[in-house]
């Protein structure tokens, strides 16, 4: 497995049969109307997710963990020419990122619940949510 950081929250995760791109926030003119803007700056890192998000030899997916757009960076997705992806997304009680991708020509979408195991290529992921501090302390 290797396991490249993009900056903010994104990584780029390799296994021999696929890659997973986590939240790549790659655009230059940052996010929230350019008020936040990634330091150190990685729009350089773009390229290669382009080239790594190229590779058909490998299934391909792009995990965006919220719609937040340090996160869901829409600009950079919308500069991917190779689009035969597929997202997958948390399952949220709103539905906004859903929505808001229903319309983008991906491959398709998996929608996981909190503890489901999707499989990708040889391995796997799980998605799940840290339980509130509340749970922690009682």
């Amino acid at each position: 497995m290797q396991i490249t950081y993009l900056g903010h929250a994104g990584f780029c995760v390799e296994v021999p049969s696929a890659t997973i791109i986590m939240d790549p926030w790659l655009s230059p003119t940052g996010a929230f109307d350019s008020a936040w803007f990634q330091f150190p700056c990685n729009h350089h890192l773009a390229e290669l997710v382009r080239h790594k998000l190229e590779d058909r030899s490998k299934a391909r997916y792009v995990y965006i963990s919220h719609e937040h757009k340090d996160h869901f960076d829409i600009e950079f997705l919308n500069s991917l020419v190779a689009r035969d992806f597929t997202f997958i997304l948390p399952s949220f009680r709103r539905p906004a990122l859903r929505e808001l991708l229903a319309s983008y020509q991906s491959n398709s979408s998996v929608v996981c619940h909190d503890g489901q195991t999707v499989p990708i290529g040889d391995g796997y992921i799980t998605l799940s949510r840290a339980p509130p501090v509340w749970d922690i302390i009682n």
